[in-house]
Parts: structure tokens; sequence; C-alpha cells
């Protein structure tokens, strides 16, 4: 379920570092949608483009690095500790997979990739 707007509210104006009536005309307090980790909301910036504004939840990173703090430990104690995990290769397959998530948390590579797709749509 989506957070309430009294919690995304303040993380976009923080993540911004100004009031959204200096970059948005219109801004939906009601997400498109949610997920586990983000929502994302309709907007419409000050010069008349509509735009999607996607939010981390605030709390999301954290919760993100202490799962990920306990699958690289229980992955490094696999692979000492045993044979398939070893052969496996059990904790380079979860630093990979901790890469990946953490890649996928940076909503700046999300709009670089964006942007090359864009590019090459051109």
């Amino acid at each position: 379920s989506p957070e309430p707007w009294s919690v995304i509210e303040p993380a976009i104006i923080e993540r911004m570092g100004r009031p959204l009536s200096d970059v948005f005309s219109r801004i939906d307090a009601t997400p498109l949608a949610a997920a586990s980790v983000a929502q994302v909301h309709e907007a419409t910036l000050l010069d008349g483009t509509d735009v999607i504004v996607k939010v981390q939840r605030p709390k999301a990173l954290n919760q993100v690095n202490q799962d990920l703090d306990i699958i690289l430990r229980l992955a490094s104690w696999l692979n000492k500790t045993t044979v398939w995990g070893q052969d496996l290769g059990i904790e380079k397959l979860a630093k990979g997979f901790a890469n990946s998530l953490e890649e996928e948390l940076d909503y700046r590579i999300e709009l670089g990739n964006m942007r090359a797709i864009e590019d090459s749509l051109r």
C-alpha cells in the first residue's frame, strides 16, 4: 500500500531542496502506483509539462541495506563452511545481486538509461 502524502511530500521536498511550488504547478497526492520501495505521482511542471514523479519510500533504502547486510554475511558464511557454497560462488553471486539492487535504487542511473533509450530512438 502507498505511503501517505504526509510522508511522501517532505521526502520530495528534501530531495529537491526547495518547495514543491518552485517546481510544480500541480502534483497529485494520490499515487498512480506503489511498490515496495517507491511510488509514482502525476504532476505538472511550472512550464505546463506533464511528468511522473517517482518517489523512493523514505525508509526503503535503510531497509534494503539491512537486508543486503544479512544476505552478504550469510553468503560469506556459506562460502566458508559449505562445499556447495564455494562451488556456486555464492559470495560473488550475493555481491552481484547487492550491486544490482543498489543500482536499481539509484534513480539517477534509471534516468540516464531512459535518456540513452530516448537518444537511440531519435
